[in-house]
């Protein structure tokens, strides 16, 4: 079969949408080498990442041609050219015009968070967003949701009909590091024992904010908070806070690669994720997969992804926050069971079982 993916991401983007490419063409790559995958962008990055084996870049015969527009209006042409079964809009959206094509799709709809916090977002992005998921959802032959709480909402926002929907969840990987590397990462970040983490996108939606406050009420000089993730205006207000009530208690870092950020995990008393909302929480699978306790939020997906590997708050609640953190600091056994249950519960999301289920969606479409 020849299956093509909007590529834009995976050439250009480095966390969030890219990281879900890329592991999902890694993993189809990997497990079913017998298909050829085509990566669909008009300026692809290769100095950024280059198509793993099996896979070859489709670009547009009209270099003339605008990027968007040829990704969203005219990219059946090139489709049709190369034979192209199959094309899987990996990032809430499939061009136009691919069913009076003959052309079979799949998309996957990782969140709707434009519609759910509206205020996050300029109202010219909330237009373009809303149009492209009501247009795939209306017209994708499978829509794919990272979890069953993005799979309901889509229900409720979009009225799209559940069974329309399948969850295949993502996979989280991390590379293997031996006790030198950790170490050596250590070192040269300066991780100084004990802290507490918070990896992701810092902004307003994921509430590091009030993580920090419900940090200052521990009252504990001894303890220190490390947040891994870059941000803009919501940063600026959580470097702020920081400095002038927690001076010299929490560090930001950017840019940490995936080994480094493993030492970040392994060495932390736990992740601090209290987001709001979230289509799947890759950070709780990555401190899990590490050993590394979780607290994160009761509501949304996090139980779903998280499972009995976790501690759950209302991630609105300061008070109840704080305790959670001074319970998982003083109580060595209920760190041990986390860290039990939560290396257990990361067997769910791996690249195999990620690739058999996308697999199958696919066949779907060809067995009906």
């Amino acid at each position: 079969m020849r299956i093509a993916f909007d590529a834009k991401r995976y050439f250009h983007n480095k966390t969030g949408l890219g990281n879900y490419s890329r592991k999902l063409i890694s993993a189809l790559s990997t497990f079913y080498p017998n298909h050829e995958y085509y990566l669909c962008d008009s300026k692809p990055d290769e100095s950024f990442m280059r198509p793993l084996a099996h896979c070859e870049i489709l670009r547009s015969e009209k270099n003339y041609i605008p990027d968007t527009f040829w990704r969203t209006y005219s990219i059946a042409d090139d489709l049709k050219q190369k034979n192209i079964a199959l094309y899987h809009g990996l990032s809430n959206e499939i061009p136009w015009s691919l069913k009076k094509n003959g052309i079979k799709s799949v998309v996957t709809i990782h969140d709707i968070i434009h519609k759910l916090y509206p205020n996050y977002y300029p109202l010219i992005d909330r237009i373009i967003y809303d149009r492209k998921v009501s247009y795939a959802c209306k017209n994708a032959d499978i829509i794919l949701s990272t979890s069953h709480q993005t799979k309901s909402d889509l229900a409720i926002y979009y009225n799209v009909n559940p069974e329309r929907v399948q969850v295949v969840y993502q996979s989280v990987v991390m590379p293997e590091v031996n006790e030198q590397q950790l170490a050596e990462a250590k070192e040269k970040h300066n991780l100084k024992t004990p802290y507490f983490l918070y990896v992701g996108r810092i902004e307003e939606r994921k509430n590091l904010l009030t993580a920090l406050k419900a940090f200052k009420k521990l009252n504990n000089r001894e303890l220190s908070f490390y947040v891994v993730g870059q941000g803009g205006a919501y940063k600026e207000l959580c470097e702020t806070f920081a400095q002038d009530e927690l001076p010299g208690q929490v560090t930001f870092f950017s840019g940490i690669d995936n080994v480094d950020l493993c030492a970040f995990y392994k060495y932390s008393i736990a992740l601090i994720f209290a987001s709001h909302y979230e289509g799947f929480g890759i950070p709780i699978i990555e401190a899990q997969i590490l050993r590394t306790p979780v607290i994160t939020s009761q509501y949304g997906c996090f139980r779903e992804i998280a499972s009995v590997a976790a501690i759950y708050v209302n991630p609105n609640n300061i008070d109840q926050l704080s305790e959670s953190m001074k319970t998982i600091y003083s109580d060595s056994g209920l760190r041990n069971e986390l860290q039990q249950a939560g290396q257990e519960n990361a067997k769910r999301f791996t690249p195999e079982s990620f690739a058999n289920e996308l697999m199958s969606a696919y066949e779907k479409l060809f067995n009906r």
